[in-house]
């Protein structure tokens, strides 16, 4: 029997949704739908849609920017899930992105970002009545988020 792999996909990448169970065995997928304020990713209720027709468990992401206001980020991010996905107890729970991308070059508050993540975190689960995800890489969480405040957040 061959081995079976789990792959992920994000949106943002054309049409990569739609191209990957052609290509191999496709346990989930989690697709990019905010970034930001004001930023839909073009092609989210493309993808959405399309995962939830052919019965694919997927999970929807929000790119966190440090520059910008945690709630309306958060706002954003529930109203445009909310409005697109109607997430069912089978997806995955709403996804913050959060890397050195994320950052700007300079002068990062480490107090402020932890503050507005948690904010953010916060405002998602109460609306949602789920624990988000937060999705970063092992340094990024050594460096900015190695509090004991996120230890109840799946990564």
């Amino acid at each position: 029997m061959p081995h079976e792999r789990i792959r992920a996909a994000a949106g943002g990448n054309g049409n990569i949704v739609e191209d990957l169970p052609k290509k191999d065995n496709l346990k989930f997928v989690i697709c990019k739908s905010t970034q930001g304020e004001k930023d839909i990713d073009p092609d989210f209720e493309k993808n959405w849609k399309y995962l939830d027709e052919n019965n694919i468990m997927k999970g929807t992401y929000h790119f966190y920017v440090y520059s910008q206001d945690p709630i309306k980020q958060a706002e954003h991010f529930c109203k445009t899930v909310d409005k697109v996905a109607k997430i069912k107890d089978t997806d995955f729970p709403l996804i913050i992105d959060v890397e050195e991308m994320s950052l700007p070059r300079k002068s990062i508050d480490l107090h402020r970002l932890k503050n507005d993540l948690m904010v953010f975190l916060n405002f998602v689960e109460n609306k949602t009545n789920r624990t988000p995800i937060i999705y970063s890489d092992f340094s990024f969480l050594n460096k900015y988020l190695n509090h004991s405040d996120f230890s109840k957040y799946p990564l």
